[in-house]
């Protein structure tokens, strides 16, 4: 399988990719020191490999409320557009994720930052309009053509949103196998995981479970 053909968009000129390491749920409660030693761990552990980054930009923050007292508070970046077609009123462009500062290590072949929906819900409980716009407006914050749907769960409304949007849509059905669930397999291209349930030390002993 050339999986360099199969994600789509990535310059030609790169070497071959053996397996790509897809990262979910990254949102503002993400801790990013880990998510970037899960990276260096997987580049300690294989080679010729590419990294998907699924990012839902609405998450919880924390808030202090003096007195010790700790509340939360739903984070929902301003919409700076107003067009009579909704799609375009949801391409709004602020964003609090920053890039990983990680650039490109050895034995990379691409970095790319994938949407993972507005908020985290299966988007075949949601409308037409409700998909389009969790997809374009997660889409548009983090400046990306490329959509993972939350819990791998997509219907015909996603695949034609993704569609008229020209977004490449991720499917589970691809040949995604979870890392939480499965043996590494050298022979298994495409892996994803949850940075919120592993440290290096954890994602290293999974690779050693495969190693013969």
């Amino acid at each position: 399988m050339n999986l360099n053909t199969m994600i789509g968009n990535i310059p030609q000129d790169v070497k071959e990719t053996k397996r790509i390491f897809r990262f979910d749920d990254i949102c503002a409660n993400t801790d990013i020191e880990n998510l970037v030693d899960l990276v260096y761990c997987i580049q300690e552990h294989t080679s010729s490999f590419g990294i998907l980054f699924g990012i839902s930009p609405l998450s919880f923050w924390p808030t202090t409320l003096g007195d010790d007292k700790v509340s939360t508070q739903r984070v929902f970046p301003k919409v700076l557009n107003a067009f009579s077609d909704p799609s375009l009123y949801y391409a709004v462009d602020q964003y609090w994720f920053e890039k990983l500062p990680i650039g490109f290590l050895e034995n990379m072949t691409f970095l790319i930052y994938a949407a993972h929906g507005l908020v985290h819900v299966d988007h075949r409980l949601l409308s037409y309009d409700a998909q389009e716009m969790s997809i374009v407006t997660s889409c548009s914050l983090i400046h990306t053509k490329h959509f993972i749907p939350p819990f791998n769960k997509w219907n015909q409304d996603t695949i034609d949103i993704c569609d008229k949007h020209k977004y490449r849509l991720y499917k589970f059905e691809d040949g995604w196998r979870g890392v939480e669930y499965n043996t590494y397999d050298v022979n298994t291209p495409l892996w994803y995981l949850h940075p919120g349930n592993f440290t290096p030390e954890k994602l290293a002993k999974w690779f050693a479970s495969g190693a013969h």
